[in-house]
């Protein structure tokens, strides 16, 4: 009920029509006494732009998800965004392999995205570890981490994708697989790592 009526609040603020009375202020007000209220009843959650995100860790909620929120608001990055907050919302409701597979969309969706805006050529068929190569020939990452290439991309190939495509990412066949809630809360923490990073490098680049 909480998030259905922030949603469709939010959504009315920034009508056009509704600016002249300053509503989204209003919002923001209502959204910041909320969080307040959760926050003094240890609740867990906090809602951002309409949605309800659990927090499991202050800091990590602090300089990693909220940051990340604000690099997916750019339109370009839309797609991202809804997989992301996709992502959450399986993690929120115990659907811990769809949250995992909404990571790795995410992950893929942000470089796409960036490459797009760029001109940059892909194949719509590319492997993440080829959408990641694309990244370092193109210097999204910067040129003074050369000497580190070889590190950063074992971390970025293999912390998402390799997560998904051990968890989530195929059949069970007649193993009973069981996706723990800490490792999902990793991933996603890791997912939001990935792109505040691409995002944040590529406003370097605009």
């Amino acid at each position: 009920m909480i998030q259905l009526a922030f949603s469709r609040k939010l959504f009315f603020s920034r009508a056009p029509s509704y600016n002249q009375i300053n509503v989204q202020s209003l919002y923001v007000d209502c959204q910041n006494e909320l969080n307040q209220r959760f926050k003094d009843h240890g609740f867990g959650y906090q809602v951002l732009d309409g949605e309800i995100i659990r927090i499991d860790d202050e800091f990590t909620h602090a300089e990693i998800v909220k940051p990340t929120l604000q690099i997916l608001r750019q339109p370009y990055l839309q797609g991202a965004q809804t997989e992301f907050l996709n992502a959450y919302e399986h993690y929120r409701k115990g659907r811990f392999e769809e949250a995992i597979n909404e990571c790795l969309k995410a992950f893929e969706s942000t470089m796409k995205s960036i490459y797009e805006r760029h001109g940059w050529h892909y194949s719509k068929t590319s492997t993440v570890d080829q959408l990641i190569s694309i990244g370092f020939d193109k210097e999204l990452i910067p040129r003074h981490w050369k000497s580190s290439y070889n590190n950063l991309r074992t971390l970025l190939s293999s912390s998402v994708p390799t997560g998904r495509n051990f968890l989530g990412g195929h059949g069970r066949g007649t193993e009973q697989r069981v996706v723990s809630e800490p490792t999902v809360a990793y991933l996603l923490h890791m997912t939001a790592s990935a792109i505040l990073f691409l995002g944040s490098s590529n406003e370097l680049l605009e």
